[in-house]
């Protein structure tokens, strides 16, 4: 990345071209134009040149066309994660559009508030997906009308767009129980395109949903500067040794993870690290480093380029980035670092003035590429954006990003916190109160409090609620009822029924007082209900991975606790206690000690242990 520069949106240029006259369309086209033969995208055997993805997604862009796609007109994406995603992202884009992801695995109330908020009238999917799509909305599909967009020009429209133009709308977690919608511009990326510094030989990796605003940079940074992008798929994204036999195999050179994530693949051992020694330069987003976290990395990749880097959907591309350098992991202290360059950074008290300093107060984020806002909710966009009134531009605005830092005696910015109820949980940005609204909406629950428990950056969600009455709800269907309203990300991982919330002072929720939710061992003795010796060597592993012994040979491994990455730590260990092929989504689909033992057995009778194992996890979110 570049250091923080005086630049302003007007002098920047890219071979002569200022990035705040350009779309993100255009640029794209200029580097198809030079480097016709390139590769731009690569998804395991399938390959697309920068001449071949110019020329699908100008046929795509003219057929959006007849549809009525000009600019400020939103279109649904309704797709898994690769190659066709992004093509039809860029189809969009060069019709004029703005793209609306539509994530097919969501809930379909869930969809369906996303495109009525959207005011969505046209989505493209494929036929597998396409009645996932909510109804009432027309649907181009990729496949069934494939003869058709191909008698179109492969030479793109003139899109009638402008910098300012919509180019996406993301959802991210919402306070008032529904999902908000981030309208972004095409200069949200454009001017990113000064803070991120590429070698043309580099190769680069979209490892992250196209519904998530991580994806912004990931996608169309390499795609405008002629950089070859790995485009991973959903199968990609949850497993863990896949996605390190592609950094391997694809020898990709800058990726970007959870600090989570890096050192799960670290705990996997030397094998698994030695599948990054490809990589060059690795962004680490999505929760907070520890000085703790950054010496483990630096050690096991040391010829690697860390940088800790801070943005979110609202500002598009990063905001700040702090390189770690032999120095910082010499005096132990993590910071969010220094403004990119086309931004800067403000701490503000409540009454919007700044602090001194070194003292604390809301980072606020100002550049000329911010959001536009949100999507049909005008008090909250004036509340989160405002005017700076430090801006030399008259009309820019900042960002109130929420999040509590302070700036020390070097310029480098130090986060300490959120000043809401905002939580990320594996790179998820999560709005608690959205959660409890879900689950106070079930008949049986009167009050419901959410709050997360665990180390720093392994977190879980939990939730409290008081009871409406007789029967209690079990875990299993609380769980069930969610996951019928919520993406599975944001479902609490325990519940624990109480007699009462607890109150402060000021008769509001106390999140502080809540109770942790601890693992009852007086039910069973250690290894209570198994039957077997295999069932008890399962229920070490469980309790290894898990923090806790006993667990029930018939425990749901999502009622005590188990998620994805859980899962892939499962799945390792039973890999190699038992020399048995077992992968994390076996886990979720014999998701009890007794029903994976069981499977253990056929598998130890009629499969061969494979080199390596399907082992699932979260490799990246927002």
């Amino acid at each position: 990345m570049a250091p923080a520069k005086e630049v302003t949106s007007d002098t920047v240029s890219l071979d002569g071209h200022a990035f705040s006259d350009r779309c993100i369309g255009d640029l794209f086209e200029e580097q198809a134009t030079r480097n016709p033969a390139g590769i731009a995208l690569i998804q395991g055997r399938r390959l697309l040149t920068y001449s071949q993805l110019s020329a699908q997604t100008g046929r795509l862009a003219r057929f959006l066309r007849t549809s009525g796609v000009r600019p400020e007109k939103f279109v649904g994406v309704c797709l898994n994660n690769g190659i066709d995603a992004v093509v039809a992202v860029l189809g969009v884009l060069k019709a004029g559009g703005a793209y609306v992801p539509l994530d097919p695995g969501l809930p379909p109330d869930r969809l369906h508030h996303m495109a009525f908020d959207a005011g969505l009238s046209l989505c493209i999917s494929n036929k597998a997906l396409r009645n996932a799509v909510p109804s009432g909305i027309s649907v181009v599909c990729l496949d069934l009308d494939a003869e058709k967009i191909q008698q179109e020009s492969p030479d793109a429209p003139e899109s009638f767009a402008n910098p300012d133009n919509a180019a996406w709308v993301l959802y991210t977690s919402g306070s008032t129980g529904l999902p908000k919608g981030v309208v972004g511009t095409h200069r949200g990326i454009t001017a990113g395109l000064v803070s991120v510094e590429y070698d043309t030989a580099e190769v680069c990796c979209l490892n992250a949903s196209i519904s998530f605003g991580l994806s912004l940079a990931n996608m169309f940074l390499p795609l405008i500067r002629g950089i070859s992008l790995v485009v991973l798929t959903d199968r990609d994204l949850k497993d863990i040794a896949r996605f390190t036999d592609i950094l391997e195999r694809e020898k990709i050179s800058r990726v970007v993870l959870l600090p989570t994530v890096l050192n799960r693949i670290i705990d996997l051992g030397p094998l698994y690290v030695a599948k990054l020694q490809n990589i060059r330069r690795i962004g680490l987003v999505g929760s907070e480093l520890t000085p703790e976290l950054v010496r483990r990395f630096t050690t096991a990749l040391p010829y690697t380029r860390f940088h800790n880097v801070y943005s979110s959907t609202e500002i598009g591309t990063p905001a700040t980035y702090w390189e770690v350098t032999p120095d910082t992991v010499t005096r132990g202290r993590v910071t969010l670092g220094k403004p990119v360059a086309n931004t800067t950074i403000h701490i503000f008290d409540r009454d919007m003035k700044p602090v001194p300093k070194g003292e604390s107060g809301e980072i606020c984020v100002g550049a000329p590429h911010l959001a536009r806002g949100y999507m049909g909710l005008p008090a909250l966009t004036a509340e989160r954006f405002v005017r700076d009134p430090f801006a030399f531009t008259p009309g820019q605005r900042l960002y109130r990003t929420g999040d509590l830092g302070r700036i020390g005696d070097d310029g480098n910015i130090e986060y300490l916190g959120r000043v809401d109820d905002q939580v990320k949980v594996r790179g998820f940005r999560i709005i608690l109160a959205e959660v409890e609204r879900a689950l106070a909406s079930h008949e049986l629950v009167r009050e419901a409090a959410v709050t997360t428990q665990g180390t720093l950056g392994e977190e879980r969600l939990v939730a409290h609620f008081v009871p409406s009455g007789s029967p209690i709800p079990s875990p299993a269907e609380l769980r069930a009822w969610l996951s019928d309203r919520l993406p599975d990300y944001m479902v609490p991982a325990a519940f624990s029924a109480l007699a009462q919330l607890p109150l402060g002072d000021n008769g509001k929720l106390d999140r502080r007082a809540l109770p942790e939710i601890v693992r009852a061992t007086a039910e069973h003795e250690y290894g209570g209900h198994l039957s077997s010796a295999l069932e008890t060597s399962l229920e070490e592993i469980w309790g290894e991975v898990l923090g806790f012994h006993p667990i029930d040979a018939d425990d749901h491994f999502l009622d005590v606790g188990g998620d994805s990455l859980l899962a892939s730590a499962i799945a390792t260990r039973i890999e190699s206690r038992f020399q048995i092929d077992v992968s994390a989504e076996n886990v979720f689909d014999q998701p009890t000690i007794r029903q994976l033992a069981k499977l253990i057995l056929e598998k130890q009778a009629t499969v061969p242990l494979n080199a390596v194992g399907a082992l699932q996890g979260v490799i990246l979110c927002e």
